[in-house]
């Protein structure tokens, strides 16, 4: 399973940019379809040295809820493609989150990451 690090992403491009998980870019595709506009993004799949400099850098801060803003690399689904940060403006816009929710992508921490969506694995 590509989230427990069992198997390699496949990894794609997106829209507007950046690179996910075969699976979960079609399912991005499929969220572009339902609400009829491409849903901008800030960061999809991040390779793990760009994670580890976000986890170990200054701007890793932490949240209301307690949580750092960036998780460690080896357990961050950003790494394996499998997690996006959806542009602010976006995240809780009710059509996005609808499209979101019903491809089956979980936000895990709502009120302290409202833009960073896992697919399909709470993350």
């Amino acid at each position: 399973m590509i989230a427990n690090r069992e198997m390699e992403p496949d990894l794609v491009s997106i829209r507007p940019s950046g690179k996910l998980d075969r699976d979960a870019a079609a399912s991005l595709e499929r969220i572009h379809t339902k609400v009829g506009y491409v849903v901008p993004n800030t960061s999809g799949w991040r390779s793990f040295a760009e994670q580890a400099a976000a986890y170990f850098g200054p701007d890793n801060v932490t949240l209301a809820d307690g949580s750092r803003r960036f998780g460690h690399p080896a357990r961050s689904l950003h790494t394996v493609g499998l997690a996006i940060d959806v542009r602010s403006d976006y995240a809780n816009k009710p059509d996005v989150v609808a499209a979101f929710q019903a491809e089956g992508w979980q936000r895990p921490r709502p009120e302290a990451e409202p833009w960073h969506w896992s697919y399909l694995v709470r993350g």
